[in-house]
């Protein structure tokens, strides 16, 4: 790993520790050498990048005074960037992201048609009660949706009948536990609904 690593904060239980790194630690940072906050899970190893846009998005900006909950669920940091479309001015605000965001490891099923119904079963990790997907305005609207697992979610989407063919992106965001509607985060399934 190349980049300096540095304001180590750490749970109270030694299983988690938040830190900025100029790095890529996370082997998902993309944004050159920006300071970039990190959740590292001390049993497993693995680390979360956690300063990114609610959309997973990264921005060219440093990051600072990272912190992270008593439980390890949360980590937030002060930045100067717009990790917000809803920042309205030039100065550096405190964000609060989820570490455990969920993930989406596959759906079915994968196409469905114009003006249909479709109930998808969508499978991955870390879904809370209450996790759906988002509406697209012109693409879909969401029915119902039901919570099964931390793995598992069913959610009826209405197919809008001059909905555009082609791949769907959806996005799957767990309640918010947090300021905001989406704290808890969101999952990002890349075209993995095709419209016919």
């Amino acid at each position: 790993m190349n980049g300096v690593s540095d304001d180590p904060v750490i749970t109270p239980d030694g299983k988690r520790v938040v830190f900025r790194s100029t790095g890529n630690v996370s082997g998902n940072d993309a944004n050159g050498s920006a300071r970039d906050t990190f959740v590292k899970d001390v049993p497993t190893g693995k680390v979360f990048l956690v300063s990114t846009e609610l959309l997973l998005r990264q921005q060219s900006a440093d990051t600072f005074e990272p912190s992270i909950s008593a439980d390890g669920r949360y980590a937030a940091f002060v930045t100067p960037g717009k990790f917000s479309a809803d920042d309205p001015n030039n100065l550096s605000d405190v964000y609060l992201r989820a570490i455990d965001v969920p993930t989406v490891s596959a759906i079915t099923p994968t196409s469905t048609t114009r003006g249909a119904t479709v109930t998808l079963t969508i499978t991955g990790t870390n879904f809370l009660p209450g996790a759906t997907v988002l509406p697209t305005t012109g693409v879909f609207t969401v029915t119902s949706s039901t919570f099964v697992s931390s793995t598992s979610i069913k959610v009826t989407l209405a197919i809008d009948p001059a909905a555009p063919k082609g791949k769907q992106t959806l996005m799957i965001p767990n309640p918010g536990t947090g300021p905001g509607p989406y704290a808890s985060g969101f999952a990002r399934c890349e075209d993995c609904l095709t419209v016919n």
